[in-house]
């Protein structure tokens, strides 16, 4: 069970940027030991890259173990699959009307939606790409995310208006991949060097005129 805890947590840590936590083990989920102690009090909210997931999950219905991959099929380059052993919890169409503040009374669709246990992890895998600026992503699936110890969540900064009031802290996640902050990460292959700020030099433009 540690084991496959501890991939999940990687997959979030890999996956998913911003973390929102209401407890103060939030720092300690950049270790993914720390998923062990963390039981069913974790929420991860995550589009799937493949239909495969949600297709499994819809045939084999509320109640049933499937296993899933999730992740990895757009770019592996940014990292493999994350394969393991999911409980179906709960399947809906992921329409939902927003509470608010943002788009309070307006409806939202995230498509067809397969909430998993994987581990002691709850995982919201949606079909359609959109913000979580609102509690309903989680309250319309069945999780109330006030009772949760973690949320996970794939938002840069929309998420702060619902979710600021209800998190004891936050924590931004620098999970890599081609939207890392972080551009020393990436490869770069055709650049003019020096470059700033690659390489240490005061002047935006060295590389240009070199």
């Amino acid at each position: 069970m540690r084991r496959l805890n501890q991939r999940v947590a990687a997959l979030a840590a890999a996956m998913l940027l911003p973390l929102a936590a209401q407890a103060p083990m939030a720092q300690s989920i950049r270790s993914a030991a720390a998923a062990e102690d963390l039981k069913a009090r974790v929420i991860v909210q995550y589009r799937a890259d493949s239909d495969m997931t949600r297709k499994q999950a819809m045939t084999a219905g509320v109640g049933a173990e499937i296993d899933v991959e999730l992740g990895g099929h757009t770019d592996q380059s940014m990292g493999k699959p994350v394969k393991a052993r999911a409980l179906v919890k709960m399947l809906s169409d992921g329409v939902f009307k927003n509470d608010g503040p943002m788009n309070a009374g307006v409806l939202s669709d995230m498509g067809p939606t397969a909430v998993l246990r994987i581990g002691g992890i709850d995982v919201v895998t949606i079909s359609n790409r959109i913000q979580t600026t609102d509690l309903q992503v989680f309250l319309s699936q069945g999780i109330d995310p006030r009772a949760k110890d973690v949320l996970v969540v794939k938002s840069v900064q929309h998420f702060r208006a619902a979710y600021a009031p209800i998190a004891r802290e936050i924590v931004l996640v620098d999970s890599g991949g081609i939207c890392s902050p972080d551009i020393t990460r990436l490869k770069f292959t055709k650049l003019r060097r020096p470059i700033w700020p690659l390489d240490g030099v005061n002047d935006p433009y060295a590389g240009a005129r070199s």
